[in-house]
């Protein structure tokens, strides 16, 4: 079992602040996450620091050594939680991509393709959409290490 800091439980609002920017039909918040701010942009954040040890990994792969799958589930394979623990912190870093495709769960645009047609119709890690999802990864490095301040 590890031991660490104790996790603080933030009340969830009752409702967004006015100004709120939801991107994607209610689903995904704003830059200014409220209560969750803090704890995204926080050096102690254990689930930050376990995502960055992953996405390095992730990036030092090979492409055979890769899952034939998304960024998530890549992280999962590697020992990083499970997907769902992942996914709010993710999906807040997916949102600050430049180049994000406006859907949480298939963040990595491929022209003329919705976000999940192209997830489910073309090799995640090769071409151009592979390209795309490199740059992501990317991304996500430089994004954790300023909030790791690693």
């Amino acid at each position: 079992m590890r031991s660490g800091p104790s996790l603080q439980v933030a009340k969830m609002p009752d409702k967004f602040p006015a100004g709120h920017d939801s991107r994607v039909q209610g689903q995904m918040p704003s830059r200014d996450v409220g209560p969750f701010s803090e704890i995204l942009t926080s050096s102690k954040d254990p689930i930050a620091a376990d995502i960055l040890r992953c996405l390095r990994e992730l990036k030092a792969c090979t492409p055979e050594g890769r899952m034939s799958a998304g960024i998530c589930s890549n992280l999962t394979m590697l020992g990083c939680r499970d997907t769902w623990s992942l996914a709010p912190t993710l999906q807040t870093a997916f949102a600050e991509w430049p180049e994000f495709s406006g859907h949480p769960d298939y963040p990595v645009p491929l022209a003329g393709w919705s976000p999940e047609a192209a997830y489910y119709n073309f090799p995640s890690w090769e071409g151009e959409y592979g390209a795309a999802r490199m740059r992501l990864l990317d991304f996500l490095i430089g994004y954790f290490e300023e909030r790791t301040n690693a």
